[in-house]
């Protein structure tokens, strides 16, 4: 072909292998007890009264992040009518 340059473009590529060990923790029990929550709350105001407790009730230990959601609902099911209100993350040691 008269007039045309031809290019390869030239890609490295490098490649790294290192061993891991991957650990699977014995399975624990967390259960969600003593729950409190006020009767009414208002708009605009906090729902910091809003209280409970997340325990282990098995012989293995808990580690990591937990994550926990407050739902708003109508009724005692946690649905696709719920509304999430917030999440409290901690950490389980």
């Amino acid at each position: 072909m008269q007039g045309t340059v031809l290019q390869k473009a030239m890609t490295t590529i490098t490649l790294d292998f290192r061993n891991i060990t991957v650990y699977n923790a014995l399975p624990s029990d967390l259960v969600v007890q003593n729950i409190t929550a006020p009767d009414t709350v208002y708009l605009g105001y906090t729902a910091d009264t809003i209280k409970w407790q997340v325990n282990n009730m098995s012989v293995n230990s808990a580690a990591g992040i937990s994550s926990d959601g407050i739902y708003l609902s109508k009724n005692t099911l946690l649905d696709s009518t719920a509304i999430l209100l917030g999440i409290k993350t901690k950490l389980l040691t």
